[in-house]
């Protein structure tokens, strides 16, 4: 079997990572946005039990959006993390690897 190197473009993985997070987190964003929106011009003609209503399933909007963003923020923490930890398991392996090689038999 032969040989062989794999290079992995850590600082390229990291900003994929941090990409997608942000993008995540926008897109999160203007949906509640858009939910404030619609609610306000509902809320606007809205009267009683019924405007009551409007606001409560804001608010459960709202936590649902919140809930969401930190859910997308601790997956890429995560994700962060194990990239960190295979990078630092990659340097180790080729240090010794690099190490071994200059040993006579």
């Amino acid at each position: 079997m032969a040989s062989e190197n794999i290079k992995i473009d850590y600082k390229k993985v990291e900003s994929d990572i941090n990409s997608i997070k942000s993008s995540a987190n926008d897109k999160i964003e203007v949906s509640g946005n858009n939910i404030n929106q619609s609610a306000s011009s509902i809320l606007h003609d809205a009267e009683g039990d019924f405007a009551g209503a409007i606001r409560i399933q804001l608010k459960n909007d709202k936590t649902l959006c919140s809930s969401m963003s930190e859910m997308i923020n601790e997956l890429a923490t995560a994700v962060s993390n194990v990239l960190q930890t295979f990078k630092q398991s990659d340097a180790s392996m080729s240090k010794k690897m690099n190490k071994g090689k200059g040993k006579k038999k």
